[in-house]
């Protein structure tokens, strides 16, 4: 693998860059650090936060939208992937299954229109952009959201159980899992990210789960990654994962 080199990947459509960039990377640093995502520096700090550039990927993957929905995006973005680095060093690194199901619990009440005190950065952050994000979609999609908000956070837990048993599960079951996680969830952000007016009209219609799309992304990154990571040199800790249920499946 060392000397593995990716392939040219087709890009029918040139990248944009939403111009609101400068707004999202400053605004996105605030947040998080008004949210308590920046007081322990075992998780987080404002130069890792710096260096991981929310901003840039949702500029990139959002170009049109406004600065205040870009602004959003990447907040939630930011949310997501340090609930991941929260949870790895708060339940993960302590085998504490307990406490994990019950801060996972915690966080459906989160989804509600009448939110419980948050206890800590995570609950904070999902407290303050659930009513920035719902107000403006269908009951549907409210639905939908919960629903594969719950699979990402909830995911952890079947990532637990597998370390505190010492189990390796085969790739097809890790794919499966993978895949409700990994930033695919919020593959339902962009209907939000058309603006209130655009959205309503949208909700009116109210148009079928984009599934297809979203298991498509889901179930590409967990096999990406590791690629991607071993062609860089990188000893990411899902890329070992999978590696080692390959060669555990394989008997290499």
């Amino acid at each position: 693998m060392a000397g593995y080199r990716l392939p040219d990947f087709y890009l029918p459509y040139p990248p944009r860059l939403n111009p609101h960039l400068a707004t999202a990377r400053a605004h996105s640093r605030a947040w998080a650090a008004e949210m308590g995502m920046l007081d322990d520096p075992e998780i987080w700090d404002e130069q890792r936060l710096d260096a991981m550039d929310y901003g840039l990927m949702c500029a990139y993957t959002h170009p049109d939208c406004s600065a205040d929905e870009l602004d959003l995006i990447t907040d939630w973005y930011v949310w997501v992937f340090y609930f991941d680095d929260h949870f790895l060093e708060t339940f993960k690194r302590s085998r504490d299954v307990t406490g994990a199901q019950e801060y996972l619990d915690r966080l459906d009440a989160f989804m509600t229109d009448e939110p419980p005190e948050p206890a800590n950065p995570v609950e904070r952050g999902l407290a303050d952009l659930w009513p920035r994000t719902v107000p403006a979609m269908s009951d549907a999609w409210r639905r939908r959201f919960v629903r594969v908000t719950r699979d990402l956070t909830q995911e952890s837990m079947w990532e637990l159980f597998h370390i505190e048993r010492g189990a390796v599960s085969n790739p097809i079951e890790y794919i499966e899992e993978r895949r409700k996680v990994g930033g695919a969830p919020l593959v339902g952000l962009p209907r939000r990210a058309r603006g209130p007016r655009r959205a309503a009209r949208a909700a009116r219609r109210d148009p079928p789960d984009p599934g297809a799309h979203r298991d498509v992304r889901g179930r590409r990154a967990p096999a990406q990654r590791p690629v991607l990571l071993r062609a860089r040199g990188g000893r990411g800790g899902r890329a070992v994962q999978l590696r080692a249920r390959l060669r555990a499946v394989l008997r290499l």
